[in-house]
């Protein structure tokens, strides 16, 4: 799933603006796969672990001193509709784990 340009995201007490992508990606962490007598063909294939990973970036405009910190809990809720109305707006919230915080210093525009 890619949402561009979310209002605004939560996480935990949070609320984090400027948000420009969130994306919702689900992994296979492990993937069975059997073969046949019959050939190299595959009979039947099954992924029973998955991981979700949602990535949100923001465009820093000032200082911000409260990032959230690797191993920190708390619950992701952003908004997604097919338009810029209120029609068909879907709320998503998922309980995430902080797994990373990477920054990246680019051109000013």
């Amino acid at each position: 799933m890619l949402v561009l340009n979310p209002p605004l995201v939560k996480f935990g007490a949070a609320t984090w603006t400027d948000v420009t992508v969130v994306m919702v990606d689900r992994l296979s962490d492990r993937t069975i796969v059997e073969r046949g007598d019959l050939g190299p063909h595959v009979t039947f294939a099954d992924a029973p672990e998955q991981r979700v990973v949602i990535r949100v970036t923001r465009e820093i405009v000032r200082d911000d001193l409260n990032t959230p910190k690797p191993a920190q809990q708390g619950e992701v809720v952003f908004y997604t509709a097919p338009g810029a109305t209120d029609g068909l707006r879907r709320r998503v919230r998922a309980t995430c784990v902080i797994m990373s915080v990477l920054h990246e210093v680019g051109r000013l525009r």
